[in-house]
């Protein structure tokens, strides 16, 4: 049985206060466990506001460093990685972050986003394949190419732009998508589905 991801002993302290008060601000303390790689789950995370749950979910990102303990992918460490395996890391594993219109550029229309995303993590060049990765990803969410086509993220609802931010994460059909609260702006009669 081997292990997609493994998290061992990982905390993340950050210190604040300066010189004259400093302050260790334990974020994350001793978590430990592993997603295995042979069959499919949803492995959730539950606590509080301020537990930790968005800094560990960065961490497995790679967006911040553990304090201490290990982080390994496909039985990859995560520290120290060259360019061309955080490329294939980021391809391999996607993020779903909690606000989504802090993810999207306000001045970029969001489906610029789901472009690249295929252009660049599925290789495609064609415009009639990327547009059909676009929307077979965008159809997984109660969505079409048809309705954002050519939006900002302000034209959209709070619960669209959250399917979109979703659908562009699932367009390089990752082996792990990391998901910090993907579901909090989504109408209830969708989050079951989605």
């Amino acid at each position: 049985m081997s292990n997609l991801l493994e998290v061992r002993d990982v905390s993340k302290v950050f210190h604040t206060g300066g010189l004259l008060a400093p302050v260790a601000v334990h974020a994350v303390s001793h978590v430990d466990f592993a997603i295995s790689a042979d069959t499919p789950e949803i492995f959730t995370i539950i606590g509080e506001s301020g537990s930790g749950k968005t800094t560990l979910a960065r961490m497995i990102l790679g967006l911040e460093q553990p304090t201490s303990g290990t982080i390994a992918f496909d039985g990859h460490s995560m520290a120290r990685q060259s360019g061309a395996e955080r490329l294939k890391f980021m391809a391999s594993v996607q993020p779903v972050f909690q606000n989504p219109f802090e993810a999207f550029n306000p001045l970029k229309k969001v489906d610029r986003y789901l472009q690249s995303t295929a252009r660049r993590f599925l290789g495609l060049k064609d415009k009639a394949a990327i547009e059909a990765a676009m929307d077979g990803a965008l159809q997984k969410v109660g969505l079409s190419l048809v309705e954002v086509a050519g939006r900002f993220p302000h034209e959209l609802s709070g619960g669209q732009l959250q399917r979109v931010a979703i659908a562009r994460a699932l367009i390089p059909n990752p082996r792990l998508l990391v998901a910090d609260e993907p579901v909090s702006m989504v109408d209830a009669s969708l989050r079951m589905a989605i």
